[in-house]
């Protein structure tokens, strides 16, 4: 059965009667791991504003995904939620315990969703068809211009989709260095045993398209 976010979140927080969830990742968040918490607090934050979101990676986040996170403006996700009444959880990017980063909150959290696209999760059923589609709901998002996904179809092989509206910057364009592209809401599968650095290369070429068109500056 696919699994339908928007589903199993409202029913979660309704059932429950909750208001407040809590996200969370594993120990030393990589991309996937940051990428994952803070687009799903943005895109609750938008389409589901009742509730009172709060993202938390700690401060032992890797170096390239750090620097990205300190930018947000909305969330704080260094600080540890400070919460009194009941709350629900949802963990990104780890179904493991013991790698789960703020596993007291886990614990004692009333409801809970694991999303993760790693092996130990495939008996879940999730596949890139489940996946892809954040890249298009993160892009929805008013205060989000570009939206993209990774998946690991297969050991060392991504496939990633990507959504903007053809202004902010060009995605075939953007693709094209990769291999991939074909029209402005695109795509790229790509064979790396260094995701990290993949991911680095994609936000760099963003960067360096932007200043090149005057974007920006």
């Amino acid at each position: 059965m696919t699994f339908n976010f928007d589903r199993e979140f409202q029913s979660m927080m309704q059932v429950n009667d909750l208001n407040t969830v809590i996200l969370l990742g594993h120990l030393n968040p990589d991309g996937d791991a940051a990428g994952s918490v803070m687009g799903l607090a943005h895109y609750i934050k938008v389409n589901y504003p009742q509730y009172k979101v709060m993202p938390y990676l700690a401060d032992t986040l890797d170096k390239g995904p750090k620097k990205q996170v300190k930018l947000d403006k909305v969330f704080n996700p260094f600080e540890k939620p400070d919460v009194k009444e009941k709350y629900a959880v949802i963990v990104c990017d780890t179904a493991v315990l013991a790698r789960m980063i703020g596993r007291e909150y886990y614990e004692s959290a009333e409801a809970s969703i694991i999303i993760d696209h790693h092996a130990e999760s495939e008996a879940e059923g999730i596949s890139y068809e489940d996946i892809h589609p954040i890249s298009g709901f993160l892009r929805d998002c008013e205060d989000i211009q570009l939206g993209f996904t990774m998946y690991e179809e297969e050991e060392n092989r991504w496939r990633c989709s990507f959504r903007s509206d053809g202004k902010w910057i060009n995605v075939n364009e953007l693709l094209q260095a990769f291999g991939g592209g074909g029209h402005a809401a695109a795509g790229v599968r790509k064979r790396t045993n260094d995701v990290e650095k993949f991911r680095q290369e994609i936000l760099e070429r963003i960067v360096a398209m932007r200043k090149i068109s005057g974007q920006d500056k």
